[in-house]
C-alpha cells in the first residue's frame, strides 16, 4: 500500500491488505477499511479458561504445542467444517498419540523402578538381632539397653546397614 494506513501495522486487516495487489488495496476508501477492520474483530481469538502454551526443542527444530479449552461456542456447522478440514485420525496425529502414550507408560515404569528402589534403601522392620562381643558381663551389656541371653550380650535393635 503506497498512502498511509490509519490502521495498526500487526491488525489483521493490515496483514489482510498486504496479500492483496497494490491497486486492489488502494482502490478501498476509508469507510470500506473501516468496516473491513471491524468485521475482521469479531473472529480474532479469544481468552480461554486454559490455555497452555510450549515451545518443545526436539534436535535441531523447535516444535510448538497448544493447548486451549474451554466452553464450546462454536455453531454445529462450524463444528463440522473444522472437523472436515482438520481431521483428528492423520497419520501424524496417531504419531504423536502413540508416542505420548509411550511416554507415559515409561515414565510410569521409571516412577515404579523409582519407588522400588527407594523402598530398599529405606531402613527394614525386621529384627537383626547382633551378638555385642565387647560387652562381656551381663550388667555392662544391660547397662547399654541391651539383653544378656546365654551368656552373650545380644542388640535386638541392630541396624544392618551399620
Amino acid at each position: 500500500m503506497t498512502k498511509a494506513s490509519p490502521f495498526s501495522k500487526d491488525s489483521a486487516l493490515e496483514r489482510f491488505l498486504k496479500r492483496l495487489p497494490e491497486e486492489v488495496a488502494d482502490s478501498f476508501t476509508v469507510e470500506q477499511l473501516q468496516a473491513m477492520q471491524s468485521a475482521l474483530q469479531t473472529t480474532q481469538w479469544r481468552r480461554h479458561p486454559v490455555d497452555l502454551r510450549l515451545t518443545i526443542p526436539i534436535l535441531w527444530k523447535k516444535f510448538y504445542v497448544v493447548l486451549v479449552a474451554g466452553p464450546e461456542r462454536r455453531s454445529n456447522q462450524r463444528r463440522m467444517l473444522d472437523r472436515a478440514k482438520n481431521p483428528i485420525w492423520t497419520s501424524t496425529n496417531l504419531l504423536f498419540v502413540v508416542g505420548l502414550v509411550g511416554l507415559g507408560i515409561m515414565l510410569s515404569l521409571g516412577l515404579f523402578q523409582l519407588k522400588s528402589l527407594s523402598l530398599n534403601l529405606l531402613p527394614s522392620t525386621e529384627i537383626h538381632p547382633a551378638g555385642i562381643p565387647f560387652k562381656e558381663s551381663q550388667a555392662a551389656c544391660e547397662e547399654t539397653g541391651r539383653v544378656w541371653q546365654d551368656g552373650e550380650c545380644i542388640d535386638y535393635e541392630h541396624d544392618p546397614i551399620f
